[in-house]
């Protein structure tokens, strides 16, 4: 197996699929980490399974306030086994043959599994504040909870900036433009190159 790679694309949510897909139809050589399924919390554990679920029972909600209309039995045990299936039953073999296919690895780190890593489920649910913690993904639940770990802490976080003779254009500037006022506003320096 292969251990030079021209990405790694840690976390196998849409994001990273996304990602790993462009970057494998590019032509890199792409290492893909996930610690649970390929999909992330969305395909399996939230959004997929919450609205299969919900969807029944709003229509029968609509149902019952239509004129002619009975309104429908729910069948508990169809929908559950209609939400496994839309959950794929919790199995992600399929795409990982798939990205195996297409030439994707897992790194072969030693001891890359016993890595104590949080989710946004650890996360939210922390019965005490670590001294220290890398973010790594920029969801609105990331951008969160960094906030919240660097407010929690006495000292604010380190942060190195870089310096270059010349810049090189910056394609975040009208991001950055939208987001520096509230960033500045908060304990968090924005991590903006000066």
């Amino acid at each position: 197996m292969s251990t030079g790679f021209d990405a790694i694309v840690i976390g196998a949510g849409p994001g990273g699929e996304a990602a790993a897909s462009r970057l494998l139809a590019g032509g890199l050589r792409v290492a893909l980490i996930e610690r649970e399924l390929i999909g992330g919390e969305c395909a399996y554990w939230a959004c997929i399974p919450s609205k299969t679920l919900l969807r029944p029972v709003e229509a029968r909600a609509e149902a019952s306030n239509v004129a002619g209309l009975s309104t429908p039995d729910l069948d508990w045990a169809g929908l559950r086994d209609y939400r496994d299936w839309m959950i794929r039953h919790l199995d992600d073999t399929a795409q990982v043959a798939d990205y195996q296919k297409q030439g994707a690895t897992r790194p072969p780190i030693a001891g890359l599994d016993q890595v104590p890593v949080w989710t946004n489920r650890e996360a939210t649910t922390l019965r005490e504040i670590p001294p220290r913690a890398v973010m790594i993904g920029g969801s609105a639940v990331g951008v969160e909870l960094g906030q919240f770990l660097a407010r929690a802490r006495r000292r604010p976080p380190t942060q190195r900036r870089h310096r270059h003779p010349r810049r090189p254009p910056d394609p975040g500037a009208p991001a950055r433009t939208a987001t520096t006022p509230w960033l500045s506003s908060t304990t968090v320096p924005p991590s903006v190159p000066t």
